[in-house]
């Protein structure tokens, strides 16, 4: 596991180097401190060596007693020769001509006891953070190596992949600190060769598999472009069929509904609709005892029996722009409760409404009540003076268009399933005679595969 830093210290600096750990820990950060003391033995300088190959940053708390000390110097090394990134901290001061070469070249971070902890502190994060990605992935890269080197060299330990293409990315790129060692070059290098020969292998097992599979790929390749065209041209049979059909009831409910309106319309005197507008009024039930009224009621009526989908009625524009003045509705007499009252004023919700006092409008956008699903039209009504006075409104049961469309998509899908299905075993007898003639090879392996019956 790889840690942020390894603390390298004199035992006499160790409340210096707690105060240190407790403020990396607080900043989440991973710090590998020897805090009892690993036993001298073999495995010990092996963890200490682990230790500083696994972290990012190598940090050495400068001080005379760690100047001093063998196992600090040797630590320095082993981080110098892996081309760890170094930072120094001086915690007491000390003697240039006391240290290595190397730490005398390196930034210093001082943070003695006179010295203020907290901007030392941030000097030594901004030092750990610096081109973090490189450092990061140089520790992998040394881990890697160094396990491989531990392992003689065995190649399920090399790179490969994704893995090797980053590292080799990494020879090329120049500026950064740390840089590569040999040891980590000669890993990237011994991959690659690892991976050209693993890829040859495989190269010349992939062109013996070719040539076998070549004939396999062109009777695949027969097949699906046969089912694929099927496929499409299915498809597009269907949906014209559908459209076709659909597009021809609209057509059909739309020329009906200008059929209605011009012959609802036909009976209609626009001077006498006008001033039965203006000068009748409506009696007790809601109703007109006008005579004119009820003969408008009568002749709406007897559109409606003409045409039992429609359910026509007459109106004005009203004193709201937004309103209109129904002046009578085909059920006017027969179901009174149902129908509308003379000159009853009503919001309209709709804009073809008032459209239709200016010219004819139809709306074949159904919309739906409690007694079904409607589309409707509007054609304005003109006095002999031309002037428009009123209009013919007419809603038509859209069921026509919704049973068509529910009609023409069931026959559809299931002409095309039948179809589909018997074009299916015909591509398999022209695939399968295709196949026996073209390449008898793969016909006789495919016949091997088959199970005894």
């Amino acid at each position: 596991m790889t840690t942020d830093v390894f603390i390298s210290y004199s035992r006499k600096d160790q409340d210096f180097v707690r105060q240190l750990f407790v403020a990396l820990e607080a900043e989440n950060r991973v710090a590998w401190v020897d805090w009892e003391g690993i036993p001298l033995t073999a495995d010990w300088w092996a963890e200490i060596q682990g230790g500083i190959e696994a972290a990012q940053t190598f940090v050495f708390v400068i001080s005379p007693d760690a100047a001093a000390s063998e196992v600090c110097r040797r630590e320095l090394a082993h981080a110098e020769q892996h081309n760890k990134r170094i930072v120094p901290i001086v915690y007491r001061d000390v003697s240039p001509k006391d240290l290595t070469e190397s730490l005398n070249k390196l930034n210093w971070v001082f943070c003695r006891p006179a010295d203020d902890f907290e901007p030392a502190f941030k000097a030594l994060l901004a030092a750990m953070d610096t081109d973090l990605e490189w450092v990061k992935a140089h520790t992998r890269l040394l881990q890697r190596s160094l396990e491989w080197d531990n392992h003689g060299g065995e190649p399920s330990y090399l790179l490969r992949g994704v893995d090797l293409e980053a590292a080799e990315q990494r020879l090329t790129q120049t500026g950064h600190e740390p840089a590569l060692t040999g040891r980590q070059v000669q890993y990237i290098l011994a991959s690659r060769q690892r991976q050209e020969a693993e890829q040859r292998g495989r190269l010349e097992a992939a062109q013996k598999l070719a040539l076998e599979e070549q004939s396999t790929q062109e009777a695949r390749r027969l097949v699906r472009n046969m089912v694929i065209g099927f496929t499409l041209f299915l498809i597009v049979a269907s949906y014209w069929v559908y459209t076709y059909s659909v597009g021809l009831a609209v057509r059909q409910v739309d020329s009906s509904i200008i059929d209605t309106l011009r012959f609802t319309a036909a009976g209609i005197d626009g001077d006498e609709l006008a001033e039965l507008a203006q000068t009748s009024l409506s009696n007790p039930d809601g109703l007109s005892d006008d005579p004119r009224a009820r003969k408008y009621e009568a002749w709406l009526n007897t559109v409606y029996l003409n045409n039992p989908r429609a359910r026509p009625y007459l109106y004005r524009a009203g004193d709201d722009p937004n309103q209109v003045v129904l002046i009578a509705y085909y059920q006017g007499r027969l179901n009174a409760a149902a129908a509308a009252r003379f000159l009853e004023r009503d919001k309209v919700g709709q804009e073809d409404m008032l459209r239709g006092l200016q010219q004819m409008t139809i709306n074949l956008q159904p919309r739906f009540d409690r007694t079904g699903g409607w589309v409707s039209g509007y054609l304005p009504l003109k006095n002999t003076r031309g002037q428009i006075v009123a209009a013919v409104g007419v809603d038509y049961q859209s069921a026509v268009i919704d049973g068509v469309r529910r009609t023409t998509l069931l026959s559809v899908i299931s002409a095309a399933l039948v179809a589909y299905l018997a074009m299916l075993g015909l591509i398999f007898i022209v695939a399968r005679t295709f196949i026996r003639r073209s390449f008898p090879g793969l016909w006789g392996r495919f016949k091997r595969k088959q199970p005894a019956g």
